[in-house]
């Protein structure tokens, strides 16, 4: 998923669609955190066990 939206930011600022660039940019940041996260609470458990 992140490659697909790092993706879609290239085409959109290509195109010069700077809205869409931004949009997708927060996505991107989102979804970077919540995969951060994710390892996070599976490190986590690893150590617990």
């Amino acid at each position: 998923q992140v490659y697909q939206v790092t993706e879609y930011i290239r085409q959109a600022q290509i195109a010069g669609r700077l809205d869409e660039v931004e949009s997708l940019k927060l996505n991107l940041k989102e979804l970077e955190q919540a995969l951060n996260n994710a390892q996070q609470r599976e490190n986590v458990s690893t150590f617990d066990s």
